[in-house]
């Protein structure tokens, strides 16, 4: 069944030529944005693998905006299938002043249906094997490895975006589908 196409996490105006960062769930596909041109344009990278609702996904972003380079890594819950999407930009990003906003883009819109169990945001690259480290620990231990890739990264706390990830991310159908069952 179709998806409506949502922001999962941005710092993106469309209406204002803001476009900076975002991820998105557009379809049944996982979208990374990076604006460029003084935020008027944007560019994206879509990952290949068909997302069904009502399944748990944990999805890893990691992006270097010197390098104009980044990874999607996601793992299916139902089958304990790890994907791992590695992408190049063309131009260089562009950091604009929109909000961050988690659930739709600036100033409203384009909201994501689904649930989110937890963001985390932090100011440094992460690679594949600690974005699997962090969905492989229990409630507990999450906050020592943020810890310790806060200390790697020489950071006070959680500042700006170099990466992030969602815990246990699931997909809710639309109303419209929940109801024909």
């Amino acid at each position: 069944s179709y998806v409506y196409p949502g922001y999962i996490f941005a710092k993106y105006d469309t209406a204002g030529n803001r476009r900076s960062f975002a991820v998105a769930r557009y379809g049944a596909y996982i979208r990374v944005y990076s604006g460029y041109n003084g935020g008027a344009s944007s560019e994206y990278f879509e990952t290949n693998l068909f997302m069904s609702n009502s399944e748990w996904y944990h999805i890893g972003v990691s992006f270097d905006g010197l390098n104009k380079a980044g990874t999607v890594r996601l793992f299916r819950a139902s089958n304990g299938t790890n994907y791992s999407w590695p992408f190049t930009f063309n131009n260089e990003p562009y950091i604009g002043t929109a909000d961050v906003t988690v659930g739709s883009r600036h100033g409203g819109g384009d909201f994501f249906n689904g649930h989110l169990d937890e963001l985390v945001v932090f100011n440094d690259l992460i690679s594949i094997n600690e974005i699997d480290a962090i969905r492989d620990t229990r409630e507990k231990t999450v906050r020592q490895q943020a810890s310790s890739i806060y200390a790697k990264s020489g950071i006070d706390g959680r500042h700006a975006l170099a990466a992030w990830f969602l815990e246990d991310f699931l997909f809710t159908p639309p109303a419209s589908d929940r109801n024909a069952a």
